[in-house]
Order: structure tokens, then sequence, then C-alpha cells
């Protein structure tokens, strides 16, 4: 069977709101059936276990949202761009915003492995004296019941840059393991003794 001819529609959305809380497994399923519902012409993969072809950009933990998350998806014929993003946005819940929908190479890297670092916002509910916002040498993080060390220096690209009551950092994309923004935010909060609460933590950009 000769393959088929394909094109890769890059998807930037964003996940706000209720649905920053879906597990990135749940994120996947609702972002197939925008997909679905949207009727554009997808390809599925050949196989035992057919699939629709399509990737996902780096997972987000729970409770962090996005606001310009990625994926790819293969159609099986060139839609013109400005109805393909028509046809997801009309497909979309609320949560989940559709912000474009244009062609990209299909030689370019995996959507999960395009960009080298990621930048986040963290917003608390005060204040914060950037003289107090103390930054940990090391971040443990708990997973399947091991405590795995993370050296913030290995991470954290530049000094975070706070204003008022919101705190930006960019933390670089590896594929050997990851900072999760939210453990960093908390042990950066527990360094520095600050009785603050986070009202939200967002991946603002790729670079």
């Amino acid at each position: 069977m000769s393959e088929q001819i394909t094109y890769r529609l890059r998807v930037v959305y964003a996940k706000t709101g209720r649905l920053a809380m879906l597990s990135h497994l749940e994120l996947i399923r609702a972002l197939e059936r925008i997909v679905r519902r949207s009727n554009l012409p997808y390809a599925i993969s050949c196989g035992f276990s057919p699939h629709m072809k399509i990737s996902f950009g780096s997972a987000l933990p729970v409770g962090v949202g996005g606001a310009k998350e990625e994926f790819d998806v293969f159609l099986l014929k060139r839609i013109d761009e400005a109805a393909a993003f028509e046809a997801l946005s009309a497909s979309a819940p609320g949560d989940i915003r559709i912000k474009a929908a244009f062609y990209v190479y299909k030689s370019l890297p995996a959507v999960s492995n395009a960009h080298e670092a990621s930048v986040y916002e963290a917003v608390f509910d005060r204040e914060i004296n950037p003289n107090e916002f103390l930054i940990p040498e090391t971040v443990y993080l708990e997973k399947k019941k091991e405590t795995k060390e993370r050296r913030v220096a290995d991470y954290l690209i530049d000094p975070p840059s706070i204003e008022k009551n919101t705190v930006t950092f960019r933390l670089k994309n590896r594929q050997d393991g990851s900072l999760r923004p939210d453990a960093f935010v908390k042990a950066c909060l527990d360094a520095s003794r600050l009785d603050v609460e986070i009202r939200t933590i967002t991946r603002i950009a790729y670079e």
C-alpha cells in the first residue's frame, strides 16, 4: 500500500479555566473530539490499532493552563486554513479556544520537540516583593512513589521577572526530564517563606 499524501496542520489553542484541571490524557481526548466534530478529513494510521494521525505539544501538569498550546493533525486533503480554523473553533468547548491553524512542513520536528524553552506566568493573591522572592538550588518532585531531584540551574534560563502579583519565568524544555512549573513556584514560596496563594500558573509562550 502506498503512503498516504497528507498535509500537516498546526493548531494553536488556549486551555484555560476549569479545563486547566484536565490531565494530559484527558486533554488529548478532548482535542481529538474537537477534530472529529470539525469534520476535517484527518488521516488514520495503518496497523492493528488505527488511530487519528495527531501529535501534541509537551504535557502540562494538572492545574497549569496554556495560552498558546499546539498540536499537529495530518489531513488527507488541503483544506483552506481559514476554513479549518472556523471548523475547529465551532467544535471546541468554551475553555479550549482555537487561536490559529496553519500548515507546516512535514519535515519539521515533532511539535513536542519543536521548542527549546517555555515561558510561564504565576499570578498570586497579593503583590510580591522581588527582594523576598528566593530561588532554591534544588526542587524535589514526587512521582510514582519516587522522589526525583532537579537542579534549578539546569532548567531556569534567567532570573524571574516580578511585577506586582505576577512572576514570569523561563524554563528549558529538556528531553532527559523536565522541571514542573508548579513545583518550581511552590519551592520558591517555601524557600521565601511567603504566605501567599497561587491563583493561576500558565504557560504563556514557547521559545
